[in-house]
């Protein structure tokens, strides 16, 4: 299995900021999501990560925090065939394609801040 680590790096201004990780081939397994803040974001900074390809999915949700996140192992919930989440956990790393879209979230009277978060994905190639 070969691996390939993105980095996409968001700015914030007016109370937030966006930015897109664009991946490496059509379909990718997302196997490790990291998340690095600049000291200068507010403990009440929030940030998503999502991906609408194959199937839109939140990969990550961190409210109100301005503490990293290191490289963490990425899984799915797995349903059954009636749509309904299975009991025993699952390890399976999730599908994603086309980008990930990272949004940011600051109080509205914070400075903008260059490179307010800093998103690092591991995919399979």
């Amino acid at each position: 299995m070969q691996t390939k680590t993105l980095t996409v790096k968001v700015t914030t201004s007016e109370g937030g900021g966006m930015s897109e990780l664009v991946l490496p081939g059509p379909i990718n397994r997302l196997l490790a999501l990291g998340v690095h803040y600049d000291a200068a974001c507010p403990d009440t900074t929030g940030m998503s990560v999502q991906c609408s390809v194959p199937a839109y999915k939140e990969l990550l949700c961190l409210m109100n925090r301005n503490t990293d996140l290191p490289l963490s192992q990425v899984t799915e919930v797995e349903v059954d065939p009636s749509g309904a989440a299975r009991a025993e956990p699952c390890t399976k790393p999730p599908l994603v394609g086309g980008v990930l879209n990272v949004s940011v979230s600051v109080p509205p009277f914070c400075d903008p801040i260059v490179d307010a978060v800093t998103v690092t994905a591991v995919v399979e190639v």
